[in-house]
Formats: structure tokens, C-alpha cells, sequence
């Protein structure tokens, strides 16, 4: 018999990040999928894990987002259209965001 018990240590460094990744195009990938094949019930529980895992709004998008661009159904940004974007969720006073 499996356990269905989660490791309780961090086991990549990374995990709560890779998750919410796999979630946003798990998610992405079911709302592009034809109507009759979509799991509406899972999506909505991934949708809920996802939004959990990521309470702030904006990383929550944003996940969601690069998984879209990723799959090229959403084009990406120019820097200053990023910036309004940026600025519609934190008001005027974001930032070009710095490349790191």
C-alpha cells in the first residue's frame, strides 16, 4: 500500500515553484482542449490548488500567463506594454523589472 503522504522537506529547492508551474499549464492545457474533452471538475481543482499555492493575484496571472506564451497562445509583451501591465496590478509606481 502507497502513502499518500507529501515529503515534508523540500526536495528540489524549487518545489512549491515547479508545482504551481505544472498546475498553470495543466490548467492552460485543459481550457484549450474541445469542450467535450475538458475535465472541468479537475481544472477547477487545479485552478483552486494553484490559487492557493499563489495567494498574491499577481504571481497567481502571471504563472498562468507564461504557461500560455509558452504554448504560444498568448504573444509576449513588449517592455512597455509589460510595464502597464505591471502597473495595472501594483499602480503607477512599479518599475521596469530588472533582469537578474
Amino acid at each position: 500500500m502507497t502513502s499518500n503522504k507529501l515529503p515534508q522537506n523540500n526536495v528540489t529547492g524549487r518545489d512549491y515553484d515547479i508545482v504551481s508551474k505544472a498546475l498553470a499549464y495543466a490548467i492552460t492545457t485543459i481550457d484549450n482542449l474541445p469542450r467535450r474533452q475538458q475535465e472541468g471538475s479537475d481544472r477547477d481543482d487545479m485552478a483552486l490548488l494553484l490559487a492557493a499555492m499563489e495567494p498574491n493575484r499577481f504571481w497567481h496571472d502571471e504563472a498562468l500567463r507564461t504557461a500560455r506564451r509558452h504554448m504560444g497562445l498568448e504573444p509576449c509583451l513588449s517592455p512597455k506594454n509589460r510595464l502597464k501591465q505591471l502597473n495595472s496590478y501594483f499602480g503607477s509606481t512599479a518599475k521596469r523589472p530588472r533582469r537578474i
